[in-house]
């Protein structure tokens, strides 16, 4: 479902990329990468990505040096061990 912005936003797509790939930046509208995580979950983004997709982000996951990313890759981690394990 996607919600309309009621907010007039500022910033580039690129800006925004930036954004996506540091820790702690914030574009022109002071949004930062959790903000624009919400945001295209709301637009519904992550649930129009296709097995190829979700794939590429689970590589991006798995092959992170980022400190940001070992939670997530700790919880990938977890859910092979428990598909392994049947």
């Amino acid at each position: 479902m996607h919600e309309p912005c009621l907010e007039e936003l500022r910033s580039s797509p690129e800006t925004v990329m930036d954004i996506l790939r540091t820790n702690g930046e914030q574009d022109a509208d002071g949004h930062d990468a959790t903000w624009w995580a919400q945001r295209l979950w709301r637009a519904d983004w992550f649930a129009n990505l296709d097995e190829h997709d979700r794939a590429a982000l689970l590589r991006a996951v798995a092959t992170s040096t980022q400190s940001s990313a070992l939670r997530l890759r700790e919880q990938l981690r977890h859910a092979i061990r428990m598909e392994l394990q049947g």
